[in-house]
């Protein structure tokens, strides 16, 4: 029974730099102390701009060619927020503000995905930074220094299914450049 070529598991997303990540990382264990869960490696750390699923080989030239096509500026991305969301027990890092050139970006991937042939998200945009999953409860309200995130490009990710959870590897990087605006 042929099943038809493999689909890859792909995702849109802006990836930390090594610094920024360090930094969600020391706020992720003071935030998730009280949770009670599966802490999410800071390796995995990231925010997903638009999740595409199983994704079949002929359209990823698709992706491709739409994210390349946009054209924005760095900005900076504040992460001084710490909740979760209850019903699936993810406890995460969020802005309280979202900066103009992030919803450019979301909303040029959303359209692109779309023309794609993909099924687009239909949920608000509504973007966090998963620290941890099967929270038993939500985070206390500890106070954390914000986290000021310099944001100078977006990546395309694919999720391995690993033993221990999935693992990403990111595909594609497209800088964000002052120079294109």
């Amino acid at each position: 029974m042929n099943e038809g070529p493999p689909t890859r598991r792909l995702f849109f997303a802006l990836w930390p730099d090594e610094a920024t990540r360090a930094r969600t990382a020391r706020v992720a264990r003071v935030v998730t102390s009280p949770c009670h869960g599966r802490p999410v490696p800071a390796a995995n750390h990231h925010i997903t701009l638009e999740f595409l699923g199983n994704v079949p080989p002929d359209t990823f030239d698709c992706l491709l060619a739409c994210a390349a096509t946009f054209v924005g500026e760095p900005f900076e991305l504040t992460l001084d927020r710490a909740d979760s969301f209850r019903r699936t027990g993810i406890v995460w890092l969020g802005p309280s503000t979202l900066p103009n050139p992030l919803i450019r970006l979301y909303q040029h991937l959303h359209t692109g995905v779309a023309r794609c042939g993909l099924s687009a998200e239909e949920r608000a945009f509504r973007p966090h930074l998963t620290i941890m999953r099967k929270a038993r409860r939500g985070p206390a309200g500890e106070p954390f220094e914000p986290i000021v995130w310099p944001v100078q490009d977006f990546v395309l990710v694919e999720s391995v299914a690993a033993s221990n959870g999935s693992r990403y590897q990111v595909l594609w990087r497209w800088p964000l450049d002052t120079a294109s605006t």
